[in-house]
């Protein structure tokens, strides 16, 4: 970028230059790389990634086995005092 703001009718007249530029805006202009679902697309077929029931199974599955979810908890509170003692509090 440095060298293309400074020397820029230098710099596209360089015709692999020129050719990677192309190449570039048609990427772009076909979307592919702007879309962040392809990258995970391909991550996903790497890694093998499946959906959360394959691991934990479907809400009903869960309560069959006795592992539905504490109705007494609310859902997005984070208790930030777990596994913490008072003594450790001193040594921070």
């Amino acid at each position: 970028q440095l060298v293309a703001s400074a020397f820029p009718i230098e710099f596209l007249s360089n015709p692999l230059v020129y050719l990677l530029l192309n190449w570039c805006l048609f990427l772009e202009a076909t979307g592919i790389c702007a879309a962040a679902w392809f990258l995970a697309m391909i991550q996903k077929s790497i890694m093998g990634f499946q959906y959360d029931e394959v691991y934990i199974g479907t809400p009903e599955e869960r309560a069959a086995k006795n592992f539905g979810d504490d109705p007494d908890k609310k859902s997005g509170n984070i208790s930030y005092d777990a596994g913490v003692e008072d003594d450790d509090e001193d040594k921070v």
